[in-house]
């Protein structure tokens, strides 16, 4: 995280922080997504699963329930960030509130956030590739989809299979996506922004 602290996740629902020397375990019956580093707040991590919404410094850990399970999380400042889902959650920890969109625009299913990009994209991975969402509009309705192929059978064009996880990496004048696939190793994506 911003100060230095090692998180790390089990699939048996353990989340533990190395800090001042020492693993610190605990049980938040997540299973999905995180940490992703708060922007806001140093040494906070937003996580999610079970529990829906979490955002913690290892000591001090806010819940927000939400109606299924949380799947990734994308920090986005002021006690908020975007949750997958079925469809997408814009949850505030401040106010305990969320809002829901569903995937009218995408035909996809589940969700996963990585990050919004610092022209307002909001970047996910879903069951058709990696989605992208533009934040700066209302409605929110402006979006579009890199398709993989499915199975991850080679193809000309799109991704070689859907990401399980993506990083990004600003650069002057562009950004680039990194993403790990199953299976297919690394894949980067330059973007040139759209403002």
């Amino acid at each position: 995280d911003s100060m230095g602290h090692l998180w790390a996740g089990s699939e048996d629902t353990m989340i533990g922080v190395y800090a001042d020397g020492e693993w610190k375990t605990f049980d938040l019956s997540l299973f999905a997504g995180g940490p992703a580093i708060d922007p806001d707040r140093p040494g906070w991590v937003w996580l999610s699963g079970i529990d829906g919404a979490v955002l913690t410094d290892g000591t001090t850990v806010e819940k927000l329930q939400l109606p299924e399970a949380g799947r990734g999380s994308a920090p986005i400042g002021n006690n908020k960030a975007w949750v997958g889902g079925t469809g997408l959650y814009r949850v505030d920890m401040a106010t305990q509130s969320f809002e829901h969109f569903d995937s009218e625009i995408f035909p996809i299913i589940y969700t996963r956030p990585y990050f919004v990009s610092p022209d307002g994209l909001l970047w996910f991975g879903c069951d058709q590739g990696l989605c992208w969402l533009d934040t700066n509009t209302t409605p929110l309705n402006r979006g579009g989809v890199f398709r993989a192929q499915e199975g991850g059978v080679p193809q000309w064009g799109g991704l070689p299979w859907w990401p399980t996880r993506a990083e990004l990496k600003v650069q002057p004048g562009f950004y680039e996506i990194w993403m790990t696939t199953p299976s297919r190793g690394i894949t980067v994506l330059k973007i040139a922004p759209l403002r």
